[in-house]
């Protein structure tokens, strides 16, 4: 059995959550899975002009960026911590635009990824998610 405190599924909390400028996603789901020697994250959900939210994203954990498709940034790269926090720097044409980091609570119950970028036209964007374990 594996005891990853990162897999399964996940709701973002939207009374906890704050997006800096906002709005929050209307609703956002997280499915975490075992992939390799990494995590498959599958998010799905509604965003806050009603679009639906559909992303796939694999975090390997090699310290080494690769390519993703984000409007905010075009490659990551991701290194584990310890059991309960990954921490991704994000890049934009090579050049570093911000960082997320993703911490699972000691009772498995709850996570919070905290993000800070840059957006296309340098403005600072701050997300505050907190997530609800099903």
């Amino acid at each position: 059995m594996n005891t990853d405190p990162f897999l399964g599924t996940w709701q973002l909390n939207l009374t906890k959550s704050k997006d800096s400028p906002g709005p929050l996603p209307k609703s956002q789901t997280n499915n975490i899975q075992a992939e390799g020697q990494g995590l498959k994250f599958t998010i799905t959900g509604v965003n806050a002009a009603g679009n639906p939210i559909n992303i796939t994203l694999t975090s390997v954990f090699d310290g080494m960026p690769h390519p993703e498709g984000n409007p905010y940034f075009d490659a990551r790269a991701v290194a584990r911590v310890d059991a309960y926090t990954l921490i991704s720097s994000v890049t934009k044409a090579g050049k570093l635009v911000g960082t997320v980091t993703f911490v699972v609570s000691s009772d498995g119950k709850t996570a919070t990824a905290t993000s800070i970028l840059l957006d296309a036209n340098g403005r600072h964007i701050n997300e505050i998610h907190v997530y609800d374990k099903e």
